[in-house]
């Protein structure tokens, strides 16, 4: 399953996880990983019984999403610039 950080508070990371964006609220400190995490990183996650036992950031998926973002946003700009 995928979730991507919303957002970071201290000591906690708020991630939307799977298709449907499920708000869940973790503590960064439990996984080791987050350590270096960023809003907006993706991670592969694994549940067992509704709560987050594995995770790891997914780079590759993080860099596709940026790359897909800034393409869309490049778009609006010449759209905007040639009105």
């Amino acid at each position: 399953m995928k979730a991507v950080i919303e957002e970071i508070f201290d000591d906690k990371v708020v991630l939307l996880l799977g298709e449907e964006e499920k708000e869940v609220v973790i503590n960064k400190s439990q996984f080791a990983q987050l350590k270096d995490c960023k809003v907006g990183d993706w991670l592969d996650v694994k549940t067992e019984e509704g709560s987050i036992k594995y995770l790891k950031i997914n780079r590759e998926e993080t860099e596709k999403v940026k790359k897909r973002i800034e393409d869309k946003m490049e778009k609006l700009r010449k759209r905007m610039d040639s009105k």
